[in-house]
């Protein structure tokens, strides 16, 4: 019998109730006398008794004592480093394998219409999960019925309505619904007149946070796989860790995990940050990470694309009706599913499909990575809308650190042919992180974005005057000056906006019946009157549509004003507005230059990357979409 087993009774003797020991007998690694002369065996049973202490059953300050020991007894014996990286390493494994587990999560469940719906019917449905303390309903984006006339309503399960979906625009759409309990009921009336595309959200179960192992007496629980385990040692075991082959198994496993609807959001995101960490950093050199992203699979190899379960045929989509919110001219690109809440609760976007055929060993982190690019675009699709609403303040940390993951592995650099304005904001984001870091690490700036430096530089230049370089001279300019301008930027953001010569007020006359003149009052106004909405905008340019008017800013937003018939604000409606309003549809995308005839009814904008969107009015074919409308 080992000392341990012999010396430990009770949870007192766990953890201790008195006074930490004092320093002089504690050595560098966290170990005292007794802890030192444990061996391999002991460390097994200590791994036992931190698998119990992390679900509860040892009291709180247990998982950080018994981890302490584990780890310390890593550092001064190989074997049992060797032995804890293999155990945490067979946990995720089998936590990825484990199917009751798959089998007892509610599967999210997707309702509806025919595409394109049909007119003069009423149509009525419920979804039920059980066990769900509230349930999450997602709109797709392709959604599209006659406002007003051809409502949806979402109710609870007693009937009470929480709310009525219609319209042709994403907007009318967008704002995802929470119903409290494990039922929601729906209608859907159409009338005679013109139809559309229909309709399709998903539900997802919100679960409740009490799991099953609750109930398991502690042997069951030992023989279950528990990934707060690994999730206590891995990251003090990976720098002992120098094996390429577990290394390639843990990556592997990771990458599984982070896509199981099974575990708990803060267990995937801890799945995707330790691998963030190996495939991003010398840990994991000998992965040959370039290789797996440029490697051919058979599509019989390839996972199947993560979809709810649908209670209902799934019908085969057609393109929607041409909308009053600008459009890009390039050929559309296909539909796909949104991904993850806020919190990763039951996310779409990266959740592990049930069945799933594997070649290779290194799979699960090959279809990871490959389909990263659209997990990350899914899921930027989905939050642009809450945060640029107001519904979410930032950005959510599973996003974070699926920018993190795609910007280390510069997938910027393979992203985008075609589709190059759905990328703009990825592509920037990828060129701050890392300037910053060469400012940080004062190492030689980005060639991309020294070059565009430049030719800003060089369009300032006057008559006779040299470019100077010193400005990415990091010996000349040092931390001190950087926190200078830091300092600058943030007391007087305004020297920092770029407009007509950094200053000045912008006065309206003439007609305002529609409020074209953006904020001053009155219909007519015969004097020129300060404009104080459009001064505040520090706009680039200004230009007028017939009772319409235009901003455009420096860092790229479009605001509009006046007269709404035909969409011609482009602000996803038809209705006037009398003050600058942001067109939401492309904030995410820098513009440079909008084009508008003095009566026209429709706008041209050109962006930063050369795309050319436009809306408005369509007679004619004149916004280039393919027809008429």
């Amino acid at each position: 019998m080992s000392i341990l087993a012999a010396t430990l009774t009770t949870k007192a003797d766990v953890v201790s109730e008195e006074a930490d020991a004092p320093e002089d007998e504690i050595g560098s690694n966290g170990l005292d006398d007794f802890t030192r002369r444990l061996t391999e065996d002991d460390a097994r049973v200590l791994v036992d008794l931190l698998k119990l202490a992390v679900a509860g059953r040892a009291g709180p300050r247990a998982a950080p004592a018994i981890t302490k020991v584990l780890i310390g007894l890593a550092r001064e014996n190989h074997i049992v480093a060797g032995m804890l990286t293999e155990l945490c390493v067979t946990e995720i494994e089998d936590a990825a394998s484990d199917t009751e587990a798959m089998r007892s999560v509610p599967q999210p469940v997707v309702q509806e219409s025919s595409h394109p719906y049909t007119d003069d019917v009423t149509l009525t449905g419920a979804v039920k999960i059980l066990g769900a303390e509230a349930l999450r309903v997602e709109f797709d984006r392709q959604c599209s019925t006659e406002r007003k006339h051809d409502p949806l309503t979402i109710m609870d399960g007693a009937g009470k309505i929480i709310c009525t979906r219609s319209g042709r625009e994403w907007s009318d759409w967008s704002t995802e619904v929470r119903i409290a309990g494990d039922e929601l009921r729906w209608k859907f009336t159409s009338d005679g007149s013109v139809n559309g595309w229909g309709w399709r959200f998903t539900v997802f179960p919100l679960m409740p946070c009490a799991t099953p192992r609750d109930l398991h007496s502690d042997r069951r629980l030992l023989s279950r796989p528990l990934v707060d385990l690994p999730m206590c040692l891995l990251d003090s075991l990976l720098p002992l860790c120098t094996q390429t082959a577990i290394l390639s198994r843990l990556a592997a496993s990771l990458a599984l995990c982070a896509q199981l609807s099974s575990l708990a959001p803060s267990q995937r995101m801890w799945g995707l940050k330790t691998l963030r960490k190996i495939v991003t950093t010398d840990l994991g050199s000998g992965l040959n990470i370039r290789a797996l992203l440029s490697a051919s699979y058979s599509s019989s190899s390839t996972p199947a694309p993560s979809r709810p379960i649908s209670p209902v045929p799934q019908s085969s989509s057609v393109p929607s009706v041409p909308t009053s919110a600008p459009q890009s001219l390039a050929p559309p690109a296909p539909p796909s599913l949104r991904g993850s809440t806020e919190s990763l609760e039951s996310s779409g976007s990266f959740v592990k499909p049930l069945v799933e055929v594997r070649t290779t060993p290194e799979m699960p982190l090959v279809s990871l990575l490959k389909g990263l690019p659209e997990a990350l675009l899914r899921q930027a699709e989905y939050e642009d809308p809450l945060v640029r609403g107001g519904k979410h303040l930032m950005h959510s940390q599973f996003f974070k650190v699926l920018v993190g993951l795609a910007c280390d592995l510069e997938l910027d650099n393979g992203v985008g042919s075609g589709e190059a304005h759905k990328w703009a904001w990825f592509r920037r984001y990828c060129v701050a992180c890392r300037v910053i870091k060469s400012l940080i690490e004062r190492t030689s700036l980005p060639s991309g974005f020294c070059s565009d430096v430049r030719k800003k530089l060089c369009e300032m230049l006057g008559e006779g005057e040299v470019l100077s370089l010193e400005h990415e001279d990091h010996n000349m300019f040092l931390h001190q000056h950087d926190e200078q301008l830091l300092l600058w930027f943030n007391r007087r953001p305004e020297d920092w906006t770029l407009s007509w010569g950094g200053s000045g007020s912008i006065y309206g006359w003439g007609h305002n019946h529609r409020g074209q003149l953006g904020g001053v009052e009155g219909a007519k106004v015969k004097l020129p009157t300060p404009c104080d909405t459009l001064t505040a905008l520090r706009p680039i340019q200004l230009i007028g549509g017939e009772q319409t008017l235009f901003a455009v800013t420096a860092d790229g937003k479009v605001y509009a004003t006046g007269y709404g018939a035909g969409g011609r604000l482009g602000i996803g409606g038809v209705e006037s507005v009398s003050t600058p309003t942001l067109l939401e549809s492309v904030q995410h995308i820098v513009i440079r230059k909008v084009a508008v005839n003095s009566g026209g009814k429709h706008c041209l904008a050109l962006t930063a990357d050369g795309d050319v969107y436009s809306w408005g009015e369509g007679d004619d074919g004149k916004l280039g979409h393919g027809n008429k409308r």
